[in-house]
């Protein structure tokens, strides 16, 4: 649930399976669709677009309990507004309705999933912004708002930083068309099994209804952009990741052993 400003953007991401049960791979795009500009934006912008994501977890086991559990999607509508309220201070409010599920059965209410961010923005420079508001969102596959907060700055044409969560790092800009990032973010995926699984080796004997998937990555990022084009490079490694199996209630009915690796990613965007 990212603001960017491309019509349209491409991310593929992989995470190694070194020492772990299963890895991790995805491939998402959104398309920009409309904006409304609302008394030439001096009231706000309201702006949409469409979103996808295909991850697939392959897993390290013969184990035929989890055949159905490779492939996951989520398709949705994100709905942003921007208003800027007066010189120092801004909102942004995005609401994103999606379903997420492997989809091997028919559709139910419990594939379908709300994200909402509330967000304020204060700037008393134009060199320096504070962030702060609330998160839901199912990728975060916490069943609650988050608080989000943040504290970004540009020091010269060079260098700038942001400080929070659920992304911080430091930037450093090479030319006006390169930079270079290092950053640690908070990922994760939420999503229902359509098929409920059962089986006796689940903790307290319960039902795993949606698989729940979050880490920590570091790592360091590239950017090249010039005019309608932008690609991004990004090597991490991840600090900390886990990936259950859960029922409605959020309580984990099966954990898989998930060891630290490396994360390969590459994004594009255009504007048309």
């Amino acid at each position: 649930m990212r603001l960017n400003n491309y019509d349209i953007d491409f991310e593929s991401k992989i995470t190694g399976g070194n020492d772990s049960d299963v890895s991790v791979q995805s491939f998402g795009f959104q398309k920009q669709l409309f904006k409304v500009m609302f008394k030439k934006g001096e009231k706000g912008i309201f702006n949409t677009s469409l979103n996808y994501k295909y991850a697939h977890l392959k897993f390290n086991t013969n184990e035929t309990l989890f055949s159905n559990l490779e492939n996951f999607h989520s398709v949705g509508i994100n709905f942003n507004y921007i208003r800027r309220m007066n010189q120092k201070w801004s909102f942004i409010g995005m609401f994103n309705p999606q379903l997420s599920s492997n989809f091997t059965a028919k559709l139910s209410g419990d594939d379908f999933y709300l994200n909402m961010i509330a967000l304020f923005n204060c700037s008393s420079k134009q060199n320096n912004r504070l962030t702060f508001g609330l998160v839901y969102s199912n990728s975060m596959g916490v069943p609650f708002p988050i608080p989000v907060i943040s504290y970004w700055k540009r020091f010269n044409n060079t260098w700038q930083m942001n400080l929070g969560f659920p992304r911080m790092g430091a930037t450093y800009t090479l030319n006006p068309t390169s930079d270079f990032s290092g950053y640690i973010e908070f990922d994760g995926m939420n999503a229902n099994i359509s098929q409920n699984i059962s089986n006796p080796m689940f903790e307290d004997y319960r039902i795993a209804e949606q698989v729940n998937y979050n880490a920590i990555i570091s790592g360091i990022e590239y950017h090249y952009h010039i005019r309608q084009f932008q690609i991004k490079l990004n090597l991490g490694y991840s600090l900390g990741q886990v990936l259950e199996l859960q029922n409605s209630n959020n309580d984990t009915a099966y954990e898989f052993e998930m060891g630290n690796n490396i994360n390969i990613g590459i994004g594009v965007g255009f504007k048309i």
